[in-house]
């Protein structure tokens, strides 16, 4: 949802993100911009927002970010230039444009994380076999699958463990009777729904890749 307020401005709803331009000209007048910050604290008092795009002449943004309290300049985590005369689409676009990039380095950074606690011995597994036996153990704390991920595998019909190779007899409820599915990793992402674990669908990640398509930080 993109909304207009007074002297030009936009703001554009969606999720935890929200961004809002303004237009001030060489000499904005305080009250309008006394407007625009009140306009960007109501709403991020209702949605509560966590992260903020600003855009507008580098000007004006400037001058709201200062009306700002501390504790919402703390969350503008990018701005950009908007010429007075852009659409409510073109603020969209370059908003999310901006969150998108924002997804894409925080996403860069978890698999670091877990690339670098499995390098040590620490709270981290990458690939199938070894994420799956954490996921059943409960001490998956965050799981990390690549977008187009699939792999098929075995599931037990008794008490649903997941196995990426054959077995003849489940080695958590002594079952003998396995299903085979093509895709396990959706069983993967209930299981870590069901377990209280964050899922994060991670996008274009070359370590990840290489990793196997799906990794986790753990909770010990």
């Amino acid at each position: 949802e993109v909304r207009s307020y007074k002297q030009g401005g936009w703001s554009v709803r969606g999720g935890q993100r929200s961004a809002i331009t303004t237009h001030g000209g060489d000499n904005p007048a305080l009250g309008n911009l006394k407007q625009a910050a009140e306009v960007i604290q109501a709403y991020c008092d209702e949605t509560n927002c966590r992260q903020l795009v600003m855009g507008g002449s580098a000007e004006a943004v400037g001058q709201i970010k200062s009306l700002l309290p501390k504790t919402l300049r703390d969350h503008v985590v990018g701005e950009f230039v908007a010429d007075m005369e852009a659409t409510p689409k073109e603020i969209l676009n370059r908003s999310l444009d901006i969150a998108v990039q924002l997804d894409l380095a925080a996403e860069k950074k978890m698999v670091a994380q877990v690339v670098t606690a499995v390098a040590k011995g620490g709270a981290g597994v990458m690939g199938l076999a070894d994420t799956l036996q954490m996921l059943h153990q409960g001490r998956v704390r965050m799981l990390l699958i690549e977008e187009n991920y699939r792999a098929p595998g075995h599931v037990c019909q008794h008490c649903g463990y997941v196995s990426t190779e054959p077995v003849e007899q489940c080695p958590l409820c002594s079952y003998r009777e396995f299903v085979e599915t093509a895709d396990v990793v959706n069983l993967a992402i209930h299981k870590a729904l069901g377990t209280g674990a964050d899922v994060n669908i991670v996008r274009d990640n070359e370590q990840l890749n290489r990793a196997g398509g799906i990794a986790a930080l753990l909770r010990y």
